[in-house]
């Protein structure tokens, strides 16, 4: 139809290219209903359009022949994209791993740190563990035997420098309290006599053995002089280290269950409990807890 409008009006297809602004091929296209050659539909009825217009044919009427004529617009299907599954491989799963692997592990760090520095229980429930290395070698010196509490001697006060050894020197192991009887009446009998050892003297002088009461309790006196009082009953074994105001040793001992020690000297004085809840104390008539001065059940501190 377009073709034969034209050929009336004798133009011919490079006319009409020239008005369109067109390929030649487009104008051929046109009016062979070659429309796969085409750009678009849209691009198309505008051309049939102006195609028209020049021809002077009905442009409403060339469209409506193109729409039944032409095919149709293609379908579109939407692009549907399936979720990928995440595999081990993937940046977050590998993340989240290692932060799980890391807790783990600081987890494991914290409970061993926890067991191992962990406090000792056996510390608490046995007295004699908290009675320090060197005092329970000093107390084991001699075996099968118990030595008696240390009151320091006149010969002490002229040589402190020597005091420990003079101190070792002075323990005086009582294996049988009614025996007690003779070595200090045998010791003051020597003294009389003048024919007893001077260094004999001294350790009978200085350590008096407990004696045992009819109820079990093992009573210790210690010959001393001074204002202050201190008395000590004990419910357990513990070490007692007991030293006056000028350093000098009332008791050093390991006391028992059930002992009662009476001291006497010149505060302060320096008190060292390996066992302290099973010690009671009296400082000049007066109870005293050592229980604020604990830890781990050994007790350090100074009475005035």
């Amino acid at each position: 139809m377009l073709k034969s409008l034209r050929e009336e009006r004798k133009l011919t297809m490079h006319d009409i290219a020239a008005k369109l602004y067109l390929d030649v091929n487009f104008i051929e296209a046109l009016e062979l209903n070659n429309f796969s050659v085409l750009p678009g539909s849209t691009y198309t009825r505008g051309y049939l359009r102006s195609y028209a217009k020049i021809v002077g044919a009905d442009a409403d009427l060339i469209i409506s022949i193109y729409n039944n004529v032409a095919p149709g617009p293609p379908e579109i299907i939407p692009e549907v994209k399936h979720p990928t599954q995440i595999s081990s491989s993937d940046k977050p799963v590998r993340a989240i791993t290692w932060m799980i692997c890391l807790l783990l592990a600081l987890l494991l760090l914290s409970w061993l740190h926890s067991y191992y520095t962990m406090p000792d229980d056996d510390s608490t429930a046995n007295p004699a563990a908290a009675v320090p290395g060197d005092l329970k070698q000093e107390a084991a010196a001699i075996p099968g035997r118990r030595p008696e509490p240390v009151t320091p001697g006149e010969g002490l006060l002229t040589d402190r420098s020597n005091s420990a050894d003079i101190d070792d020197d002075l323990i005086t192991p009582v294996a049988d309290p009614s025996a007690t009887g003779d070595i200090v009446s045998g010791g003051q009998d020597e003294a009389m006599d003048g024919t007893g050892d001077e260094t004999a003297g001294e350790e009978n002088a200085s350590a008096l053995p407990g004696t045992e009461s009819d109820g079990g309790t093992d009573i210790i006196g210690v010959t001393s002089s001074g204002p202050d009082k201190l008395k000590l009953r004990l419910t357990g074994d513990s070490w007692v280290e007991i030293l006056d105001r000028d350093g000098n040793r009332l008791y050093e001992n390991l006391a028992r269950t059930g002992d009662e020690i009476s001291l006497a000297g010149t505060a302060p004085f320096s008190v060292k409990l390996g066992f302290s809840q099973a010690v009671s104390l009296e400082f000049n008539g007066e109870p005293f807890d050592p229980a604020p001065f604990s830890r781990a059940g050994v007790a350090s501190f100074t009475l005035e």
